[in-house]
């Protein structure tokens, strides 16, 4: 169904809804399907689509495989016999169908970007699981001395917390007072509530975890700088209305080089990537634009421009 368009889809989906069958089964699985490749809208639709076929294989007793007997004239086909070869989507349908409708439609009101990971992590977290925050390969320690240089940088007064303390790099590095909160340890930014003047971490990296502290980071600091890739702070327009709402603008990029960062998973093993790697700050009513300033091999801007070259 990739030749459907969004408008299509919604179509199909009020048709199907509240209709039991083969052709409503096989309608609700090509719309989930759909939406897993679809951004946004298309990943809303999807769960809606997940949920309704969840119930349906739930109340019918039918997987991926041989289904029930119903009677010695009705035996419904599998999934497979009705074309939908994904692997995958029996269990995620009905994972989906098991969660209540007070914390499926709580999730879809609040999430700009829904997906079935979010909405998983999400009831994790209100179930009392603390998953949000650890993720797996989000566990990557800084350089001390990268963290040193950015926190020094910046013109740091007041408040400071890290949020995500980690091995502690740039909670180290804050003047005081300061504080901080790190899942592992028991302390869960999300129920954090204080204001503080700034905020500086190396955040998760996976979007959901990422856009959760993100979101919640704007709201109680004045000033928010993050240690991430570029793609991770600013390249979705959700990412933009985040910070925007809180009334925060992007203030300044600073570019980095990967192995200043000197990034280490669990294993010791080094992590490096093609991506651009920058801290980047935001601070609440700040009206002057943004700056750019690059660490990168101390050759600056004109340097990079000439190898580019």
């Amino acid at each position: 169904m990739t030749e459907l368009t969004l408008d299509d889809a919604r179509k199909l989906y009020e048709k199907f809804a509240d209709k039991d069958g083969d052709d409503a089964v096989r309608v609700m699985a090509q719309i989930a399907l759909w939406g897993k490749r679809q951004q946004v809208e298309g990943g809303r639709l999807r769960l809606l689509a997940l949920r309704k076929l969840g119930r349906f294989l739930i109340r019918n007793g039918r997987g991926r495989g041989r289904p029930a007997k119903m009677s010695d004239t009705h035996n419904l086909p599998t999934l497979g016999g009705l074309g939908i070869t994904d692997r995958h989507i029996s269990a995620e349908a009905k994972s989906v169908a098991r969660i209540s409708q007070a914390d499926f439609g709580a999730y879809l009101a609040q999430e700009d970007e829904p997906t079935l990971k979010g909405l998983l992590r999400y009831c994790d977290e209100l179930s009392g699981h603390r998953s949000l925050l650890t993720v797996k390969n989000d566990d990557m320690c800084t350089s001390r001395a990268l963290a040193r240089r950015i926190v020094g940088h910046f013109p740091i007064s007041g408040v400071c917390l890290d949020p995500c303390r980690g091995d502690g790099a740039f909670y180290d590095a804050l003047p005081k007072p300061r504080a901080w909160c790190e899942i592992k340890d028991g302390r869960d930014f999300l129920q954090w509530n204080q204001r503080v003047d700034w905020i500086i971490t190396n955040p998760p990296w996976s979007a959901e975890p990422y856009r959760a502290i993100a979101r919640h980071a704007y709201e109680i600091a004045n000033n928010v700088v993050f240690l991430t890739r570029w793609h991770n702070a600013t390249s979705t327009y959700p990412r933009h209305r985040d910070w925007l709402a809180a009334g925060h603008s992007w203030r300044e990029t600073i570019y980095l080089d990967w192995k200043d960062a000197e990034f280490r998973d669990k294993h010791g093993t080094e992590k490096r990537e093609g991506y651009i790697l920058a801290a980047f700050w935001w601070s609440r009513g700040w009206t002057g634009g943004m700056r750019e300033i690059y660490w990168v091999d101390d050759i600056g801007i004109e340097g990079i421009r000439e190898a580019a070259e």
